[in-house]
């Protein structure tokens, strides 16, 4: 027997070993808690989360789930694998229904709710935070078609980072200069093939709601952040938020309001039960 099958014939032992009904296997191990409030709410499920240490190791879980020698669940970021058509259609396989656990972890009433509890304010109109949402996703929305005919054609250009503050009015602005984002879209255009850009165009819906689930978590939250952080400021208050901190409150949040009301819950919900489902076929 070689070494290699004699770990998979291991691994898809653990779960006996651990006595549960499922191990799921994820990127990292800030994804832990995401997917344990995700997968805890189907009821009479019994599983273990194991992170593996990124994407690409997590891929390479997922090539055996989907050649069927492993018998388990892997849950992963969709980045933009199904804008390019490499997603996995293996049902054992479970996705984001954005490009990250971060499009999940903050919609605009999971971002109301933070700003409230970061600056400590009862009040705070739903608006501000639905105008702020709206105005940042639509300008990023050329970006975006950008980053995504960027990883389709694998041209490796760099378009949205994993953080906001090259494209903001200032330091410290919550609010995008358009000004940065056009001259970055000038930079890129030229570089990126003129039949992917148009492909993807086509098929990209272009909204508000669908931009904020698209677009790069790390990049999301970081103006995330700045927004709490502008709030606060506008309410004369001063506050010490870092990414930790932030993503620890989405975390609280999301397990105390993942429900049937929440926009993402059909997707998850449904995904988790067809794996889960697949598991025992």
């Amino acid at each position: 027997m070689s070494d290699f099958e004699y770990s998979i014939e291991a691994l898809n032992a653990r779960n006996r070993f651990l006595q549960v009904e499922a191990i799921i296997y994820v990127e990292g191990d800030d994804d832990v808690p995401f997917w344990y409030e995700i997968f805890s709410k189907i009821p009479h499920f019994n599983f273990t989360i194991e992170p593996r240490g990124g994407a690409i190791e997590l891929d390479k879980y997922i090539a055996l789930i989907e050649d069927g020698y492993l018998n388990a669940i892997a849950a992963r970021d969709s980045d933009y694998l199904f804008f390019t058509g490499k997603a996995s259609k293996c049902a054992k396989v479970v996705y984001t229904l954005g490009y990250s656990i971060e499009n999940t972890l903050y919609t605009v009433d999971s971002v109301h709710a933070l700003t409230k509890s970061w600056c400590k304010t009862p009040t705070l109109n739903t608006n501000i935070c639905d105008d702020w949402f709206r105005e940042f996703s639509l300008s990023f929305e050329s970006l975006l078609v950008q980053d995504v005919a960027n990883s389709q054609a694998g041209t490796g250009l760099q378009v949205l980072y994993d953080n906001c503050s090259q494209f903001m009015s200032g330091k410290f602005s919550s609010t995008p200069c358009k000004n940065k984002v056009a001259a970055k879209f000038n930079e890129i255009q030229r570089k990126l093939p003129l039949e992917i850009l148009k492909e993807v165009e086509a098929k990209f819906d272009k909204n508000a709601d669908r931009i904020a689930l698209s677009i790069r978590g790390h990049f999301l939250a970081s103006a995330i952040s700045r927004f709490i952080t502008r709030q606060a400021q506008a309410l004369n208050k001063k506050i010490s938020l870092s990414s930790d901190g932030l993503y620890t409150s989405a975390i609280t949040y999301l397990g105390g309001n993942f429900r049937d009301n929440h926009p993402h819950y059909q997707h998850y919900t449904t995904s988790v039960l067809a794996a889960r489902n697949a598991l025992k076929s």
